[in-house]
């Protein structure tokens, strides 16, 4: 932190506070403008009221009903503009109070909250008035619009509108009051950064609820978790201050971000969880090759404007270093993580109790009610071809013994039909369930219920579910994909089946084996080996990624 006399951040201080208290004393003028304002609009509707138009001229009707919403607008934008600097001045004293209360060993002051009880306190004669100035205003307008009404002319019509356009304007003026806390927000945290040389980092992605049920919205979550352990500071908010960028989407908001920040000399990072191997095949518009063509050209472009990629697995890494993408950015392997803890704690036999009652309260009367004795298979993800699923539901056709339990949703909007077509006619298939998206705190109890973790993905960036699977200790039987080839060993740490070479016949008796006890379970090392993806290490390492990125690289944008 930077050394800085405590009486030189008093000196700085009282200066903020002197600036905070002339700049107020320009409120009582300006309401006194607005009411000033208000009446001689009231005066004169008044006689347009009284149809007394010998007083008034024409003209001067019309220019009144032109000019004064031109003249609340200007007033308005002039007030939130006093609002804003004021704001950003007290977000600044909040910063140099907290330092002095640091120093001083005295417990940090709430600014925010006392701040605003004081602004309350000082100035609440002159917020009521602002706030009957206002809804006069708005009344006001009603009034014209209620006039304009009676008439039928063109001329009238477009009065209208324009009047119309005025009140929109000035609702959305009127929407920046609520942003006074954000503009604090903003310039804390400025003066924070430039002060201390920490790193606050705007962790991105568009389309948040939509994604939020998928691999990558599972990483957002992660990141935030990981970066709690550490001493980085996160946002979701682009409006706020940050000096670094972390991207996890690949949309067109994601990439005129990037390049806004490439602008400001913001570093860039942008993590690799979609690729075209993983792209292709999955939703029901991916299945088209010029679809496929288009997606990989912006790819290319995209992750071409990262200051670094980061990729989820070693393969991801060698496929866009290697001739097929050919990207020059620097690229370094980070998983996304796993949070150990969580889905290895609690008792086994207590958690299948409770999976076993959730599923059975989602069970219809063409499916079979699940027991506590009985042997279950699961699989978790999308209801996408590549995601295997058509594989899970002909295998629990073959196994009517176990029960076979797919823990994912997708809308049928998104699917294509003969994927749909397949889930609906699961029905018949007494043994197969699906339940729908549930929650980690439920996905955890059902890993440690089951006895198989079935995962027969065709291609996967990364694989969360895998992590998971591995932390909660659950046996598993993976499809033989380049993806695990690097860290996940066959009969160490999982059994791989290879189902391009192998049938359904050979995965079949494997999981007799697996069940029957006649394998060596290989949970004890699979556990180990996730251990070393716990998102306590994942977060040092996005630490140190970002710090030197910012100072060591020279990218301070502070």
């Amino acid at each position: 932190m930077t050394t800085i006399s405590e009486e030189k951040l008093e000196d700085q201080l009282n200066k903020i506070n002197q600036q905070i208290n002339e700049t107020e004393k320009q409120y009582p003028f300006i309401v006194t403008t607005i009411v000033a304002a208000l009446g001689v609009a009231a005066t004169i509707f008044t006689t347009i009221l009284k149809n007394d138009l010998n007083n008034v001229s024409v003209k001067i009707v019309n220019m009144v009903v032109f000019l004064f919403p031109v003249l609340v607008l200007l007033v308005m934008a002039y007030i939130l503009q006093l609002f804003r600097q004021v704001a950003l001045l007290r977000g600044y004293a909040a910063y140099l109070e907290e330092e002095i209360n640091v120093r001083s060993k005295q417990a940090i002051l709430l600014w925010n909250s006392k701040y605003i009880n004081g602004f309350i306190q000082n100035n609440g004669p002159n917020i009521l008035i602002m706030i009957i100035s206002l809804l006069a205003a708005f009344a006001l307008l009603g009034i014209y619009v209620c006039y304009f009404l009676t008439k039928s002319s063109i001329q009238s019509v477009y009065k209208i509108g324009i009047l119309i356009i005025f009140l929109l304007l000035l609702f959305a003026e009127a929407q920046q009051f609520t942003k006074n806390d954000f503009y604090r927000r903003l310039s804390y945290w400025k003066a924070k950064t430039e002060n201390e040389k920490i790193v606050r980092v705007l962790l991105f992605s568009e389309c948040k609820r939509i994604i939020a049920k998928s691999g990558v919205g599972k990483a957002l979550s992660l990141q935030m978790k990981a970066l709690e352990c550490t001493k980085i500071h996160c946002t979701l908010d682009k409006r706020d201050f940050f000096n670094i960028i972390h991207i996890n989407t690949f949309g067109l908001k994601s990439m005129l971000i990037a390049k806004k920040c490439r602008k400001k000399k913001i570093p860039v990072v942008i993590t690799a969880h979609t690729i075209l191997e993983d792209f292709k095949n999955s939703f029901k518009f991916t299945y088209s090759p010029f679809i496929q063509k288009c997606f990989k050209k912006w790819l290319l472009k995209y992750y071409s404007v990262a200051d670094l990629i980061i990729a989820p697995s070693e393969y991801v890494k060698e496929l866009l270093q290697g001739p097929e993408y050919g990207i020059s950015t620097p690229i370094i392997v980070v998983s996304n993580g796993v949070d150990v803890g969580l889905f290895s704690a609690g008792d086994p036999q207590e958690d299948k109790k409770e999976i076993v009652r959730f599923i059975n309260s989602k069970v219809n009367l063409s499916k079979e009610k699940i027991k506590i004795s009985d042997k279950i298979i699961i699989g978790v993800g999308l209801y996408l071809e590549r995601k295997g699923i058509y594989e899970f539901i002909e295998i629990a056709k073959k196994m009517p013994q176990y029960k076979f339990i797919w823990f994912g949703y997708t809308p049928a909007l998104y699917i294509p039909k003969k994927i749909n077509r397949l889930i609906r006619n699961t029905k018949k298939v007494p043994n197969l369930i699906f339940p729908g998206y549930v929650d980690h705190r439920l996905l955890a109890k059902a890993y440690k219920s089951a006895d198989v973790f079935l995962m027969l993905s065709k291609c996967e960036t990364e694989g969360l579910v895998v992590l998971e699977a591995m932390a909660s200790k659950t046996q598993m039987i993976l499809n033989k994909i380049p993806v695990y080839d690097a860290w996940i060993k066959d009969m160490v740490h999982c059994y791989k089946i290879d189902l391009k070479e192998n049938t359904l016949k050979e995965l079949k008796i494997l999981i007799e084996e697996i069940i029957n006890g006649e394998k060596k379970p290989t949970i004890q090392k699979a556990f180990q080996l996730v251990k070393e993806k716990d998102l306590k290490k994942v977060g040092q390492k996005l630490a140190h990624i970002y710090e030197r990125m910012i100072f060591e690289d020279g990218q301070d944008n502070i």
